[in-house]
C-alpha cells in the first residue's frame, strides 16, 4: 500500500481515500511469483479511468482476469499491506521512516506475531504515485482463509501502534468464466483491493476504496526512481 498515512494532515479523508486508491502496488519477492516485483495497478474501465496511468498505462487488457496469481493470493486467503512511514500523516525524514520501518520488520518478526494466528507468507513491498511524486515502503501479509478475521485485527492493531490511518486489503474474487484455446472453461479471477481505515469510526463513515486490480507487463511499468523493485527499509 504503503502511501496509507502520506500528506493526511493536508487532504480531508474522502480525498486520502480516493488518493490511496489510485496508487500502484510493488510487492517484491512474492513466494512463488516468477517476477522479482509483482506490479499491481487499478483497472481502468470507460467509468473509472486509471488514475494512476502514465504513457505506459493506458488501456487494459482483455484478458487481465487470467493471470496465475502467486499461492499467497490463492484458496480465499488475504494479503494485507502495511507500513511505518510518516505516522500521523506527517511527513518524516528518511532515516526516521527507515528506523520505523526497521522497527515494524522486528514486529512482523517477532514470536508473538508469527503464531498467533501464524500468517502464511511474508513479504517486501512498496506503494508509489509517479504523478503525484510519492512512494512508501512497507511490507505485506497473506493469511489462510481460516485466518483472516483474526489476521486482519492483528495488522490493523499493528498498523495503529505505529499510528497509520489506514491499510490495504487484497484479496480474489471469481466470476464469470473463459474460454482456453483448447476449449476449456475455466473462471475468471479479479484480484480486488480495498482500503481498511484502523480508525473503527471512519470504517463506518467513509465507504470502502475497492477497485480491481491487475498484474502489470514488464513494459507498462512506469520508468521512474519511484518504481525501483529495491526495498527502502
Amino acid at each position: 500500500m504503503n502511501n496509507i498515512s502520506i500528506n493526511s494532515n493536508n487532504n480531508n479523508d474522502q480525498e486520502l481515500n480516493d488518493m490511496w486508491g489510485s496508487a500502484i502496488e510493488g510487492m517484491i519477492d512474492v513466494p512463488g511469483c516468477e517476477e522479482h516485483v509483482l506490479y499491481l495497478a487499478p483497472v481502468a474501465t470507460e467509468d473509472t479511468p486509471a488514475t494512476c496511468s502514465t504513457e505506459q498505462i493506458t488501456t487494459t487488457p482483455s484478458n487481465y482476469q487470467n493471470y496465475n496469481w502467486p499461492e499467497p493470493f490463492q484458496k480465499n486467503r488475504k494479503v494485507f499491506c502495511l507500513t511505518g512511514h510518516n505516522p500521523m500523516g506527517k511527513d518524516r525524514s528518511a532515516a526516521e521512516n527507515s528506523a520505523a520501518n526497521r522497527l515494524l520488520a522486528e514486529r512482523l518478526g517477532s514470536k508473538a506475531f508469527i503464531s498467533d494466528p501464524a500468517p502464511f507468507a511474508q513479504w517486501r513491498s512498496f506503494g508509489f504515485h509517479v504523478q503525484q511524486g510519492w512512494r512508501e515502503d512497507g511490507f505485506a501479509v497473506s493469511y489462510n482463509e481460516e485466518d483472516v478475521g483474526a489476521g486482519r485485527s492483528q495488522i490493523l492493531s499493528l498498523a495503529r501502534e505505529f499510528q497509520q490511518a489506514a491499510i490495504y486489503e487484497f484479496g480474489i474474487q471469481t466470476g464469470g468464466e473463459s474460454l482456453s484455446s483448447a476449449g476449456a472453461s475455466a473462471s475468471l479471477l479479479f484480484l480486488k483491493r480495498r482500503v481498511v481505515w484502523c480508525d473503527e469510526a471512519k470504517q463506518k463513515e467513509i465507504s470502502d476504496e475497492e477497485c480491481s486490480m491487475r498484474a502489470l507487463a514488464s513494459g507498462e511499468v512506469p520508468e521512474s526512481e519511484l518504481s525501483r523493485g529495491v526495498p527502502v527499509i
